[in-house]
């Protein structure tokens, strides 16, 4: 009998979760050929940047893997996967403006227009570490090497006839801890709060991005995954465990093996966003996988989110010339 019970329990519980799967994570894959574009995406070597490069050389997109993991076999693993040849993976260090500027200038000289970027990089976890520009390390990966790349190859996306910007957010954007936010919260060390503070803050970027290069028939949406297990959630996982909170690892990765689908089904959306017809034109949007999502409150404030744009500009040391 108890046999019997956990039996039907499992296939009730895998049922319930297909369900929720095909609600949550829908089919709205877009099998359009892609040949003559480019793409550049950020964080492409694993994960969901990975998932992303294959989904869109799959289409016969010319893409440029950028990653600070710039081993060939990754290029050449794609190559083999999608049977394209138009692959490319440079360096790229987003924890160094200077780093970012030698892949910009690299790009620049390599390619004659970008059509799809893709900042997708990031980190997770509550790193104290600062980097060679004195910034915390989570702030300037998952927010600030983004906004200093988008102002550098904008030349690149205008010489697009309709190019698109990606930012890859998350649903941690809700529980951000930018209330009072100033010069002081860039140089802070570990928080819980940094990760979920940055992907907020990719929403706000997008958001503008898309109004100041509307002009351009550019536009810039942010779209976040749900959930998926890449490497950024072991990372997590591994601080937790790092701090004995051993039964709540565990109750993290069956949550996340539960409810979390495959890294390949989790970007659908994105691919969606990159590639079908029917996004052409539509800018200044917040997508999850089921569609348009809600965006955090503080997002919405203009005072915020223009003072967050200043203090990224002058955090990022843009030049006159480079900024829109």
């Amino acid at each position: 009998m108890v046999l019997v019970t956990l039996i039907f329990f499992i296939i009730g519980a895998l049922a319930i979760r297909r369900l929720f799967m095909d609600w949550m994570f829908p089919d709205v894959s877009c099998p359009v050929f892609m040949g003559g574009k480019t793409a550049v995406v950020t964080g492409g070597s694993s994960g969901l940047g990975y998932e992303i490069v294959l989904a869109l050389a799959s289409r016969g997109c010319r893409v440029i893997i950028a990653d600070k993991n710039s081993d060939e076999y990754i290029k050449d693993e794609v190559i083999n996967k999608t049977d394209n040849p138009n692959i490319s993976i440079y360096h790229l260090d987003l924890s160094s403006f200077k780093s970012v500027r030698e892949f910009a200038d690299k790009l620049k000289r390599s390619v004659e227009k970008v059509d799809i970027l893709f900042n997708n990089a990031g980190i997770g976890g509550s790193d104290d570490r600062l980097t060679e520009d004195g910034l915390n390390f989570v702030y300037q990966i998952n927010y600030y090497g983004g906004f200093l790349l988008t102002h550098l190859i904008v030349d690149l996306l205008k010489k697009s006839n309709s190019a698109r910007i990606l930012f890859t957010s998350s649903p941690a954007s809700y529980f951000h801890d930018l209330r009072g936010f100033d010069k002081k919260q860039l140089t802070t060390g570990a928080s819980i709060h940094n990760y979920s503070s940055t992907k907020c803050l990719s929403i706000v970027c997008s958001d503008i991005f898309a109004d100041k290069l509307k002009k351009y028939n550019i536009t810039s949406n942010a779209w976040h995954p749900i959930g998926a297990t890449t490497p950024i959630f072991q990372r997590c996982l591994n601080e937790t465990k790092g701090g004995g909170n051993i039964a709540l690892v565990y109750l993290l990765w069956f949550g996340a093996r539960i409810l979390t689908p495959e890294p390949r089904r989790a970007v659908l959306r994105a691919v969606y966003l990159a590639c079908a017809k029917e996004m052409e034109g539509v800018t200044k949007g917040f997508f999850m996988p089921s569609g348009a999502a809600r965006r955090p409150a503080i997002a919405l404030n203009e005072n915020f989110c223009q003072e967050v744009w200043d203090l990224s500009e002058e955090a990022v040391q843009l030049k006159r010339e480079e900024k829109l």
